[in-house]
């Protein structure tokens, strides 16, 4: 995949749920997000009541030499 859009929210727990990243809780998402070649670019406040956030991870470019 290119970009994988990662939601989260500091009021919502979801008991039982299914785990995306099984790294966790030894590594955040993030670190296992950058662990492969992915960088975080967009930033969006979803609601800032909830705590509840998007940001945008894309795959990094290949530098040209």
């Amino acid at each position: 995949y290119e970009v994988f859009h990662l939601s989260r929210t500091g009021k919502a727990r979801i008991h039982g749920g299914r785990p995306v990243f099984p790294q966790v809780p030894e590594l955040t998402p993030e670190d296992v997000l950058a662990s492969h070649v992915l960088i975080a670019s967009e930033h969006r406040v979803l609601d800032a009541d909830a705590e509840c956030t998007l940001v945008t991870w894309r795959r990094a470019r290949p530098s040209s030499r």
